[in-house]
């Protein structure tokens, strides 16, 4: 039986998952004793050297994404703790796993039942949520584990991953017709569309509004150099032209670069975007603000913009839709109160079609997936 009264959590992740585990412990009234964050753990030397410890501690939050470890050592560290007889309560975070795969079958018939398989922040939080109340995910909550999936079965999923991997660096240009219109705001709401799709994403400020900044002050972030991480999102606070080349240079799949208001943004790099999105409020007087982007920019050019409102009344769309000189890429924005927990960007599929699209012929997964898996 797990030690109900010892809340002491000790947490190996990488630095993508680690500020959602940590929010969730905090959140649910436990201790972190300890915790190490970094992307090339060796795990079995870890709890080697540790396994003493490991008797103190009620739970160990392992995510997989932290080390550098083979799955059969992974697994041979894990069952030293069990021979132990310690009662930590072991949970994992297997964001890059899928249902079927032999080493969370290996896992569930170890009896490691607090498994988490998705790199949806907000179903980590709930699944992390529902791990750490009471005894945790039991059998029952995980039988989905039991069985290895075929390879036939386990190629379409392990197919749609790998192509999403392969997406090359889309820059996406985000502008406000004025200051103050949600530029920033929904720019957040668009990369977390895109990290829940599974794609790798960075936020970068391009603006002097000193937002991103307050972000991670507020919400307590760690600085790398240059970014810091939140709900696995990349964040570039303050960016200039060597930060943005930087940028460039990384394995990101999407660059959404926020230029903040059109009057005082960078309009060469804006246009020089993949996808360049014009955000507009819907009242008349924030409308006539839109003027200014029409006044400074060639019609070939606003062919290419797209226009996202915000705040329209349904009633409202047709109008703002007919006074927008017959412009096909016009969208109207969702209402979302908080940014950082919404992934709602109406039209985002559409209006990024072209480069979230798997172009993948049927003979090139099957190659695919017979290299991946050394075959």
């Amino acid at each position: 039986m797990i030690l109900m009264n010892n809340n002491e959590t000790y947490i190996l992740a990488s630095n993508t998952y680690a500020a959602v585990i940590k929010s969730v412990v905090d959140e649910m009234g436990y201790l972190i004793s300890g915790s190490v964050v970094a992307a090339d753990t060796y795990f079995k030397k870890f709890i080697n050297d540790n396994i003493s410890k490991l008797e103190s501690v009620g739970i160990l939050i392992i995510d997989l994404n932290s080390f550098s470890s083979s799955d059969q050592e992974t697994l041979e560290a894990l069952k030293s703790i069990k021979i132990m007889g310690y009662t930590t309560r072991i949970i994992i975070l297997a964001a890059n796993r899928i249902k079927g795969d032999k080493f969370l079958t290996d896992l569930f018939h170890m009896g490691v039942y607090n498994l988490i398989v998705t790199d949806d922040f907000n179903k980590i939080r709930e699944e992390l949520r529902h791990c750490l109340q009471g005894e945790g995910k039991g059998y029952k909550d995980s039988i989905c584990f039991e069985e290895t999936k075929s390879s036939k079965e386990l190629e379409k999923i392990v197919i749609e991953k790998e192509v999403k991997q392969t997406v090359n660096k889309v820059m996406i240009g985000m502008v406000g017709t004025q200051k103050r219109i949600g530029v920033t705001h929904n720019s957040i709401v668009l990369a977390n569309f895109l990290r829940k799709e599974g794609y790798m994403v960075a936020l970068v400020e391009a603006n002097q509004t000193g937002a991103y900044e307050h972000i991670r002050e507020v919400f307590e972030e760690k600085l790398y150099e240059d970014y810091f991480i939140y709900n696995g999102i990349d964040y570039y606070p303050n960016a200039n032209d060597k930060t943005i080349g930087n940028v460039l240079g990384k394995s990101y799949n999407f660059i959404i670069v926020d230029f903040g208001d059109y009057n005082d943004a960078d309009i060469i790099s804006f246009n020089k975007s993949n996808v360049c999105i014009v955000i507009s409020g819907s009242k008349p007087w924030e409308i006539e603000q839109a003027d200014v982007v029409f006044k400074n920019a060639s019609r070939d050019t606003i062919k290419g913009y797209y226009f996202c409102f915000n705040m329209v009344r349904k009633k409202e769309e047709k109008f703002i839709k007919n006074n927008m000189e017959g412009l096909d890429h016009v969208s109207f924005l969702s209402i979302t109160e908080d940014p950082f927990t919404s992934f709602d960007f109406k039209d985002a599929k559409n209006i990024l079609n072209e480069y979230m699209a798997i172009k993948a012929n049927k003979n090139n997964k099957k190659k695919l997936f017979k290299e991946r898996n050394g075959k």
